[in-house]
């Protein structure tokens, strides 16, 4: 009878322990994936500041060079001149953007998504909120607890609570010009800064 039990509790604890794991490896699957379409919305979203930063810089060279602002130009004459005077971002100088997953120092059982981002801190003060929102944005099926945004450089950090940013994120999901320009003004209020 003694065996039985014992045998019996065994089998409870090493069936327990089966489930566990197995429940582990499908929040970090899923934690993974989550991590995978954060990174590739910032990554476009990094990618589209660039570019109109670069647009932004070239088209200053030409009115600078010309002394003619390009809107004043055909668009002939304007498309030759960005190919002559096109600025580039250095590649020292390259914005970049990585998500990590980290467990939350303030929920336990809970995780914290960090931003790092490496970009002017003009435009990092401009992509801070729009990050959050998209990190809010991504569906995901775990236990969350903060979102972090931090520019590498300047060691500037950012953050806020998933559950107080979660109302933001509807707004800005609706695509609506007015609503998204509303979440992402509400977000820099909501947001602590570092």
């Amino acid at each position: 009878m003694r065996r039985v039990v014992i045998w019996s509790l065994a089998l409870a604890a090493t069936g327990a322990l089966v489930m566990s794991s197995n429940a582990h490896a499908q929040n970090l699957a899923r934690q993974e994936n989550y991590q995978k379409a954060l990174q590739e919305k910032l990554d476009a979203k990094v990618e589209e500041m660039m570019e109109a930063k670069v647009k932004e810089m070239t088209e200053a060279k030409i009115e600078e060079v010309t002394g003619t602002k390009v809107e004043e130009m055909t668009e002939a004459k304007a498309e030759e001149m960005r190919e002559a005077y096109g600025e580039k971002i250095p590649r020292a100088e390259r914005w970049t953007c990585e998500v990590r997953m980290q467990e939350s120092a303030d929920y336990p059982g809970k995780v914290d998504a960090e931003i790092s981002v490496k970009m002017p801190i003009d435009e990092f003060k401009e992509f801070a909120p729009i990050a959050l929102l998209e990190a809010v944005a991504v569906p995901h099926s775990f236990p969350t607890g903060k979102i972090y945004i931090r520019e590498t450089t300047t060691r500037r950090v950012g953050s806020i609570d998933y559950r107080a940013a979660d109302p933001l994120a509807g707004k800005y999901l609706t695509g609506r010009p007015d609503a998204v320009e509303d979440a992402i003004a509400e977000m820099n209020k909501a947001m602590t800064w570092h």
